[in-house]
């Protein structure tokens, strides 16, 4: 008979008050396979433990409900024909799916996307061809994969993380930018919307922002920004907006704006995204700011392996993350073509902190709403 969460509570109460006691609890070799499985999770990933043997008996009521859905999501995964993609126990199995996406997402949902200040769309010279892969990590314009922690700032670190890569392809040093600053700084940026009501308080710290703003904050706002050394980043513990401070010693990056990697898609399924445009483009130009699908438990629970679309839809309104897009390539042993996508919620989650998703059928919505940083003349000469 299967354990109700309320069950399973006590059952791991009396369980963790035997051992205290020195006494003996029976339990079935499911509910002993699980623990164990629990256990190897919190030496890995929660090494300061539960602040009482209720949030340990609930932390691990919502482990064993996380692992039916890891089975289930690789059920699904071993029925699709030609699927690499795995899910396992990783740093997020003791949250809820609400907790999950509370802790992670910070793109804002609004009931209409705001009017965005700028229509360019990038194009690349005639003739220009993109080769059949391209990784930004091995030509050194990407840093190393940063963790946003509690709070919900994945829209700062997708803007800094894409005008550090435009700097650097533009033949600068690569040079890691404050989160911080446009965390702290950037809470409201309704200073270059043309409705105040449609975009007030878009960007919002902890709370969510969006990276087209966050890229404006940085290029427009600002005019230079801290290092990550100067100003270091401190919401992650906590979750904490933080008080704007004003960094001593600002790092001058010349950028511009920004400019679209492909048309746009600012309502429905987004079906008709131009990949093939935007996977020329990224390159030619470098990474990208995408905005993607993060929220459901396929993200929550990934390992490795190419996402598949099946697994989020590309709509526009369920736009709930914000990434940097950093190349593409093909499968090793399917040949099938995916993005590379860079994350912030740091190394110890997916592939070394990255996510490869599906190319072609504008998985989680990648392809919805690209931006590159600009930066002035023509940096793009010594490639």
């Amino acid at each position: 008979m299967p354990f109700s969460p309320n069950t399973l509570i006590g059952l791991v109460v009396a369980v963790a008050a035997a051992a205290v006691n020195g006494a003996s609890v029976e339990i079935n070799a499911d509910t002993a396979k699980d623990m164990a499985s629990f256990k190897q999770f919190q030496a890995e990933y929660r090494t300061g433990g539960y602040v009482s043997d209720a949030e340990h008996a609930s932390r691990f009521a919502v482990f064993r409900r996380n692992l039916k859905d890891i089975d289930q999501l690789n059920a699904e995964a071993a029925a699709e024909e030609g699927s690499t993609v795995v899910f396992a126990v990783g740093k997020f199995a003791d949250l809820t799916l609400e907790e999950f996406q509370s802790k992670t997402q910070g793109k804002p949902k609004p009931g209409g996307t705001p009017d965005y200040p700028n229509t360019h769309v990038r194009k690349t010279p005639s003739g220009f061809q993109p080769p059949p892969a391209v990784d930004w990590r091995e030509k050194g314009v990407v840093g190393d994969v940063r963790d946003q922690g509690d709070c919900g700032g994945c829209w700062a670190f997708s803007a800094t993380e894409t005008v550090e890569s435009g700097w650097a392809m533009a033949g600068q040093p690569l040079v890691n930018l404050s989160v911080q600053e446009v965390v702290s700084c950037d809470k409201h940026s309704n200073w270059h919307c043309p409705d105040d009501d449609d975009c007030k308080n878009v960007d919002a710290g902890c709370d969510g922002g969006d990276p087209v703003f966050g890229v404006l904050f940085i290029c427009n706002k600002t005019h230079g920004l801290a290092t990550e050394q100067n100003y270091p980043y401190k919401s992650g513990k906590g979750g904490h907006t933080g008080k704007c401070a004003t960094p001593n010693k600002p790092t001058d990056v010349p950028c511009t704006g920004f400019s679209w990697g492909n048309i746009p898609c600012d309502k429905g399924k987004c079906s008709a995204q131009n990949e093939d445009m935007l996977k020329a483009n990224v390159a030619f130009y470098g990474p990208a700011a995408v905005s993607v699908n993060a929220g459901g438990n396929g993200w929550q629970h990934y390992k490795n392996g190419v996402y598949p679309a099946s697994k989020c839809p590309g709509q526009v309104n369920k736009l709930d993350h914000a990434v940097q897009l950093v190349g593409y390539g093909i499968d090793g042993t399917t040949n099938a073509p995916f993005w590379l996508v860079r994350n912030s919620w740091a190394s110890d989650w997916g592939e070394g902190g990255y996510i490869r998703l599906a190319y072609g059928t504008n998985t989680c919505g990648v392809t919805d709403q690209p931006l590159f940083a600009d930066f002035p003349g023509k940096p793009y000469e010594h490639l």
